[in-house]
C-alpha cells in the first residue's frame, strides 16, 4: 500500500504523513471506544478496523492532495 502512495506522490514525506497520522489515531479511537462501551475484541472488531484503516487512509490521501492542489495555485510554477 505504502508504495502505491509514494508512486502517487514521488514525496517520502507526504507518503509518511499518510501512513502515520491516521491509523494510529483510529486506533486509539477504536480501542478506547471498545473500553468505554465494554465490547470484546473479536473476529468482526477486527474487520471493522481494517475497514476504518481504509478508510482513514483514503482520507488521508485526499486531504493531502487537496493541499497539494491549495500549494500548487498559491506559488505558481511549482509541478
Amino acid at each position: 500500500m505504502d508504495g502505491f502512495i509514494f508512486m502517487a506522490f514521488k514525496s517520502f514525506p507526504q507518503t509518511i504523513f499518510i501512513l502515520f497520522t491516521g491509523i494510529p489515531v483510529a486506533i486509539a479511537g477504536g480501542v478506547w471506544f471498545q473500553y468505554l462501551f465494554g465490547y470484546n475484541f473479536s473476529v468482526a472488531v477486527w474487520v471493522d478496523f481494517i475497514s476504518i484503516f481504509g478508510i482513514v487512509d483514503d482520507d488521508s490521501v485526499l486531504i493531502t492532495t487537496y493541499i497539494n492542489d491549495l500549494l500548487s495555485k498559491r506559488r505558481p510554477g511549482r509541478p
